[in-house]
């Protein structure tokens, strides 16, 4: 190896880096748009919060829901909690990347239902190792890792008992009418538009799992297919777990395109 050679191939001491390829300079550059985008958005709807809450003050009208600070102290109690949400996020190979992302919308709905709710559930993420794309899909969102949630890259049966686990899936024959006290309920973290039907059931049922359905046939009759999406599951047990009826949490929670109607027979005890 002559001089020039050993002066290319080294800087400082060190090899020199791969200059990056057109392909990998628009996807960087393309990247950094986002995040910079993703800011300045940030910025302008807290300087439009900030500028409401003034208008509001001024003109003598009080702000209705917690403040903030509220918010951040708002904290799920394992201790005091009479069941715990488990979302399984072990579905990788089943999602094409727009169906992570949106995914990713859902969890982050959850959690901000859950910081305003008068008592948080404990909600944990299983299965989320970070070598998937599920991962990587939660790091384009900053600051996950400040959710009031329990990531782990466990699988829900290692971290609770078999006995209180419960697998909520809509092709289970067993209803869910009722928590019970030091269960955990667990929610299949996957978009798959319904080309996975049975996938939770089968997986539940091989491991030797309780599984349930919500009682949506039950309360409601709907013109669509009657799977919900992540969210809409949080928010109906988040909802019944603050007192609210199954019949009233699932119109308030099922989107008003599946045409929800309440079904005549079912009274208003219910």
């Amino acid at each position: 190896m002559d001089s020039k050679e050993e002066e290319v191939e080294t800087i400082n001491g060190a090899p020199e880096e791969q200059p990056l390829s057109k392909k990998q300079r628009k996807k960087l550059e393309k990247r950094q748009k986002f995040l910079e985008m993703k800011k300045n958005l940030r910025e302008k709807e807290r300087a439009k919060r900030k500028l409401k809450k003034i208008q509001l003050k001024e003109q003598g009208i009080k702000i209705e829901g917690p403040s903030r600070k509220q918010l951040k102290r708002n904290k799920a109690d394992i201790e005091s909690a009479s069941f715990q949400i488990a979302i399984d996020l072990s579905f990788d190979e089943f999602m094409a990347e727009k169906d992570l992302s949106s995914l990713c919308s859902q969890l982050l709905r959850i959690y901000t239902a859950n910081r305003r709710a008068k008592k948080p559930i404990p909600i944990h993420f299983t299965g989320l190792k970070e070598d998937t794309r599920m991962y990587q899909q939660l790091e384009k969102n900053e600051g996950w890792k400040h959710w009031d949630v329990m990531a782990n890259d466990k699988s829900y049966s290692e971290i609770f008992d078999k006995d209180k686990i419960v697998y909520l899936t809509s092709e289970s024959e067993n209803v869910l009418d009722k928590f019970e006290d030091g269960h955990c309920y667990v929610i299949g973290g996957i978009v798959d538009h319904n080309s996975q039907k049975g996938l939770t059931l089968d997986l539940a049922e091989k491991q030797g799992i309780k599984t349930a359905r919500l009682p949506l046939s039950e309360y409601v009759s709907i013109t669509s297919r009657s799977v919900l999406t992540v969210n809409q599951c949080f928010e109906i047990l988040l909802g019944v777990s603050e007192g609210k009826s199954w019949k009233e949490i699932l119109m308030e929670v099922l989107p008003q395109r599946k045409m929800p109607k309440l079904k005549t027979q079912v009274s208003d005890e219910s």
